[in-house]
């Protein structure tokens, strides 16, 4: 879904800017939409592409209050707008990283659009899809098997795969060739060294390097008037046999305010939202100022709007360094701090509609503020939460994370919240909030089914 926000986002941003042929582009791609798809098809897909009301704010486009779409209509929908979008010149690229975590839903969903992709001559050559996983998440019963074999059956899908291999140890000699300065014959010993501690993972093989600068073992010598080393040391040297551990090694030198700053955005998984982090200003001042410099560190990655940890190993190594009781009360403050704010208007971007603004979340990228605020409490589960009124009001975020999911017809996040919003119920709610558990099984039940 973001991936057409962004795609819709880009012809409203064309419609304001002077080129004339960008304007006259972005009004005949946005006419042919209004065409082909018509008010009421728009109106059904708004809560699946929620930038859509901002590209016809003249005909008055409400979001929610429509019959959920099936995944074939919507997948027709989306076929149409990227006609729209895609004249003779214009090219687009899709690249769905970590599909390893995807569920069955969603697997199919791509697959279905790739495959009506296929069999439309006018766009088929204009789109490139790229997905990327590991190939060692993907266990045999993994969903992503079977949708990957009848996507490389279909006769309009031209599939290619490329597996990435570790560095050689040629690689790993011009790295070292490149950043020291030095010829080849004064590299080689220290490249086989560093290619066989890090087993030829890339990422193990710049963070061991830094690691070794950092530590002086390589280090500039003014006499020398180059870098130096001792081979045998470094042979000898106990080295963390794991990407991991050594990125732990790495993190404790960092101050502790910046520290503090990456457990909190490890909260929220290995990606958060720049517009979130405006919001998050308000939980701890100097977070956005601090990005910047992480990025520089190699720390973060910054694009599209979305701060990124450069690898999920340092996202994992830096919230499983999180103390187990500091964990679970940050948990708990940013969902109530996120909760808080989700009743109050939240200028954050064009992406805003309604006053509900949307985020990339650990579930989805459509994610509002109530839906991260239901994130981090349910990362504490009902067992570490006591106070009865939190509770119930945590069940009740739940469930309003299980409505808007159902509206975007995501029926598998759609029970996953309201799973756990029974789950804060309780036994004992049916005597003392009778209301609310009708209401929250009920829509589990209808979820259920749908």
């Amino acid at each position: 879904s973001r991936l057409f926000n962004e795609l819709v986002v880009l012809l409203i941003k064309k419609k304001e800017e002077c080129n004339s042929s960008d304007v006259a582009y972005s009004e005949r791609a946005s006419s042919l939409i209004l065409d082909t798809i018509g008010r009421e098809g728009l109106s059904s897909i708004v809560d699946f592409l929620p930038s859509i009301p901002l590209l016809f704010p003249d005909i008055g486009i409400d979001r929610g209050g429509h019959e959920t779409i099936a995944d074939d209509a919507l997948v027709f929908a989306l076929i149409l707008i990227l006609v729209a979008i895609l004249e003779k010149n214009r090219l687009v690229m899709f690249h769905c990283d970590d599909l390893q975590w995807c569920d069955k839903t969603s697997l199919s969903l791509i697959r279905k659009f790739l495959n009506c992709v296929g069999g439309n001559k006018d766009i088929k050559k204009k789109v490139l899809f790229v997905g990327s996983y590991r190939h060692n998440a993907i266990q045999e019963n993994h969903p992503f098997n079977g949708q990957y074999y009848l996507l490389k059956e279909s006769s309009g899908v031209r599939t290619t795969e490329i597996k990435l291999s570790g560095l050689s140890a040629e690689a790993v000699v011009d790295m070292l060739m490149t950043e020291l300065r030095l010829p080849q014959r004064m590299v080689v010993g220290l490249a086989q060294l560093v290619h066989k501690k890090t087993s030829a993972h890339a990422y193990f093989v710049v963070q061991l390097l830094n690691s070794l600068l950092r530590d002086s073992t390589i280090r500039y010598s003014p006499m020398n008037r180059r870098y130096i080393w001792d081979e045998d040391s470094i042979a000898v040297m106990p080295i963390s046999n794991t990407v991991a551990g050594l990125i732990s090694a790495n993190l404790l030198y960092l101050p502790t305010s910046n520290l503090q700053i990456l457990r909190l955005l490890s909260c929220f998984g290995t990606r958060t939202d720049c517009a979130l982090l405006q919001v998050l200003e308000g939980f701890q001042s100097g977070i956005v100022s601090a990005i910047d410099p992480f990025v520089e560190q190699g720390i973060l990655d910054k694009a599209g709007g979305v701060v990124i940890f450069a690898h999920d190993l340092i996202q994992q190594e830096v919230y499983d360094g999180i103390p187990k009781d500091e964990r679970n009360a940050l948990h708990l403050e940013l969902g109530q701090f996120l909760g808080g704010l989700d009743q109050i208007t939240v200028e954050i971007s064009k992406l805003q509609l309604d006053g509900a603004a949307f985020f990339t979340g650990r579930r989805s990228m459509t994610s509002s503020l109530v839906s991260l605020a239901c994130d981090e409490v349910n990362s504490l589960g009902p067992n570490l939460v006591e106070d009865q009124d939190q509770r119930r009001q945590f069940a009740q975020w739940n469930h309003i994370a299980g409505q808007e999911y159902a509206l975007q017809s995501n029926f598998g996040d759609a029970i996953h919240y309201l799973l756990h919003g029974i789950a804060f119920l309780g036994d004992d709610s049916w005597q003392t909030n009778t209301q609310l558990c009708v209401e929250v099984y009920k829509t589990a039940a209808a979820v259920s089914y749908a």
